[in-house]
């Protein structure tokens, strides 16, 4: 199994430390990215060597990843702003973030895309998609 195979059915987000496949989620939006997060609060495993596989990065999934410690990202859909931001900070970076991406599009059609798009501090980026996330959450 690889970060770079087809998704299984159902499943939205995949990640591999290497080839093995340490999380994986079928949550919508970031929730998955936010759900990593948390599990690698108590993950006591390698993380070396993080490759996620997702289904639609956008710049908040981009930035999320990058966060985490992914180093490379598989793609079913990118956005251009995902591929701008992770751009931007290879070239500004020596750890690179290696991409991979089945359909380049220009835009995921929801609100937090545009709100980040513009945006360049990755902490106010967080700041506000954690804030968004509890938010939705509340709401649900």
């Amino acid at each position: 199994m690889s970060y770079l195979d087809r998704l299984p059915e159902g499943i939205s987000l995949q990640v591999f430390n290497g080839e093995n496949l340490i999380f994986e989620s079928s949550g919508k939006w970031l929730h998955p990215l936010f759900d990593f997060e948390e599990f690698l609060k108590t993950y006591e495993g390698p993380r070396n060597d993080l490759r996620s596989h997702d289904s639609a990065i956008g710049k908040a999934a981009a930035l999320l990843s990058v966060r985490s410690g992914i180093k490379k990202i598989n793609a079913e859909l990118l956005s251009e702003n995902a591929k701008n931001f992770l751009d931007e900070l290879n070239s500004n970076n020596d750890n690179r973030v290696e991409l991979c991406r089945t359909n380049l599009i220009p835009k995921l059609m929801c609100a937090t895309e545009n709100q980040l798009e513009s945006l360049h501090d990755m902490d106010q980026m967080y700041f506000l998609l954690r804030q968004r996330a509890k938010k939705f959450r509340a709401s649900v």
